[in-house]
This record gives structure tokens, C-alpha cells and sequence, in this order.
């Protein structure tokens, strides 16, 4: 399994790829998109714009982890814990009930969001699908499954829905500037 990590001024991001094709170079070309992730994750939670979400700022650090991996895998998790016995593109493991909670965990020194799993395989086919590169895929991964740690959740009604994917395009599209920086 091949593990590395990145991390910003407030948020460390844990990668764990167990799919072993070529992990350290798709890190090498991936890890560009996830610093952007990061950046654009700080401004959502911490910032001062109309979309953030404008937690209180602290010196704490926040940590979540990311694990890509095969089909087979996804779709054991899928089946384990969603009844569902087939894989999936994202997978979010949040360890707070809701935004509140986060809210009033945030002053710990340590704060860890939850776990992310990622289906390369499926990625790959909705990158081609989309016309869109695998990190292209993998950051709206990323950041769909981010969304769901925070307890974003599309499937509680088209109000939230909605809410999700604006959140999603603003958190996308932040990104996008940090990369062009």
C-alpha cells in the first residue's frame, strides 16, 4: 500500500492507495489538485464569503483521510455499510452527527472529519464519460465526498440537493483558481 500526505495551512490530508498501479507517479500528478483542494477547503470553512460556511477561526489542525482503491473493495464497504451490494464512486465515513457538532468540536486541537474511499475504476470510467482527466474526476470526488463529512447530503430532498451541488461547484471551481495560480 503506498501512503504520503498533504497539507495546509489548517487541513492534512492522509492518502492511501491500495490499488498498487503506479501510486507514487498518479501522487505526483494528483497532489497539485488536492493542495488546491485543500486551500479552497480552508476558504469554505474559515472564510468570510458569502458561501463559506464561517466556522470559527482556530489554530487547531483538521485531518481527514483519503483511500484509493478497486472496485471490489468499494463495493465490499458499499455492501457493508449501505446494504448496498454494488461498488460506488465515493464512499464518506463522517465522525460527527451534524454541522452543529462539528461546529462545537472545532476548538479541539485535533480534529479528525472522517474517511474518504475513492473507486479508481470508477473515477477512470466517469473521467471518460464526463471528458474530464482522472484528477479532474478524482478532485470533484474529493470535494463531493468532503461535502458529506461537513453533513451535506443529497439525498435528504431537492432543497439540500440543490444547496450540495452549489456548494460543490463553488468548492470545485476555488480550487480550479488555486491551480491556475
Amino acid at each position: 500500500m503506498y501512503q504520503n500526505s498533504v497539507s495546509s495551512q489548517k487541513i492534512s490530508l492522509r492518502i492511501y492507495d491500495t490499488s498498487h498501479l503506479k501510486a507514487a507517479a498518479r501522487f505526483k500528478t494528483l497532489k497539485p489538485f488536492l493542495q488546491a483542494y485543500l486551500k479552497a477547503s480552508e476558504d469554505f470553512i474559515w472564510g468570510k464569503t458569502r458561501d463559506s460556511l464561517k466556522f470559527p477561526t482556530s489554530n487547531h489542525s483538521w485531518q481527514l483521510s483519503l483511500t484509493l482503491c478497486g472496485d471490489q473493495r468499494m463495493r465490499t464497504l458499499n455492501r457493508n455499510y449501505r446494504q448496498k451490494d454494488k461498488t460506488t464512486d465515493v464512499l464518506s465515513f463522517q465522525y460527527f452527527d451534524s454541522r452543529q457538532e462539528l461546529r462545537d468540536s472545532s476548538k479541539l486541537p485535533e480534529l479528525h472529519l472522517g474517511d474518504l474511499f475513492i473507486s479508481l475504476n470508477m473515477a477512470a470510467k466517469q473521467a471518460r464519460s464526463f471528458d474530464l482527466s482522472l484528477n479532474e474526476e478524482l478532485l470533484h470526488l474529493v470535494v463531493h465526498g468532503f461535502l458529506h463529512l461537513l453533513d451535506f447530503d443529497h439525498d435528504r430532498g431537492e432543497k439540500e440537493r440543490i444547496e450540495m451541488e452549489q456548494k460543490e461547484l463553488w468548492l470545485i471551481n476555488r480550487a480550479r483558481f488555486y491551480l491556475k495560480r
